[in-house]
């Protein structure tokens, strides 16, 4: 019983790493020489620019039917602070709000405060209701911020598996236009190996046939015969070359695709684990 119970509680601790868990926390922030309550949160794999704009898109969500409408906008302060102003956002009040919001960046993250104002009154400033739904409007909209970033990666991470594979099925393409070169090289060498004998072999004997009664080699064809012999020799050199260039290439393309296939699994994995992220996010 005690090693089941430990056994439960091992895997509901792998259970929890495992989770993507974005957790918005409210800290003090200076607003008009204020102090006030901001919501806070780290978020991983983004930047300011898809951040502010998932931002802008959340809090004044766009139709159809808004298309020749004036809408909220986001306004930027300075560097890292943006604010939009009179917009209602149910999920949180009936209100119009402010919503003053301000992203700082680093190497693998930014961190995401928003503050909501009230008409001068800053939810979150007293704890009830309203501080609970701006937290949970964070929350979700950084999750959704987070999966967006994975889903970016996992795009990337697949697109250079489509790379990866359509080089490995270009090494097969090449390999296989290399054999059949290579094939018409060996034929070729074949009928020449054959002539070659043939010539050899009446230069051997002497006689040229001519069907019944074979004569003699004359001078000029025993010397005719001997440069079809050396011009046939040279010519199977070359086509044995030419084999030897087009088996070279491809051993070279086999050993890529060794390599390539290796790289196309590692890329799987991190499609998987990529995935699984997603899937973690909470």
């Amino acid at each position: 019983m005690k090693k089941l119970l430990s056994l439960g509680l091992i895997l509901a601790s792998f259970s929890a790493m495992a989770q993507e868990e974005i957790r918005v926390q409210q800290k003090e922030w200076a607003l008009n020489n204020a102090m006030q309550p901001a919501f806070v949160v780290d978020v991983p794999q983004t930047t300011s620019k898809d951040a502010i704009a998932l931002w802008e898109e959340t809090l004044v969500p766009k139709n159809f039917f808004d298309t020749f409408k004036k809408l909220p906008k986001m306004e930027k302060e300075d560097k890292e602070k943006w604010v939009i102003r009179r917009v209602v956002v149910a999920e949180i009040s009936p209100d119009t709000l402010d919503i003053y919001t301000r992203i700082t960046s680093t190497k693998d993250r930014i961190t995401f405060a928003t503050l909501f104002d009230n008409n001068g009154s800053f939810i979150g400033a007293q704890s009830g209701s309203g501080t609970e739904k701006a937290q949970e409007y964070v929350h979700k909209y950084a999750a959704e911020l987070y999966r967006q970033g994975v889903r970016n990666e996992v795009g990337e991470l697949e697109k250079e598996l489509r790379k990866m594979k359509s080089d490995y099925s270009g090494f097969d393409r090449d390999n296989k236009k290399m054999d059949r070169k290579s094939a018409g090289k060996q034929s070729d060498i074949d009928d020449l190996n054959h002539d070659l004998k043939g010539s050899k072999s009446i230069l051997k004997s002497n006689m040229l046939s001519d069907g019944d009664n074979p004569s003699p080699l004359s001078g000029e064809a025993n010397k005719t015969l001997n440069d079809d012999i050396k011009k046939t020799s040279n010519e199977i050199k070359k086509a044995r070359k030419s084999v030897d260039k087009y088996d070279k290439k491809i051993d070279k393309n086999t050993s890529k695709q060794k390599l390539l296939l290796k790289d196309i699994e590692n890329k799987e994995q991190e499609i998987t684990k990529a995935q699984q992220k997603l899937e973690n996010i909470k």
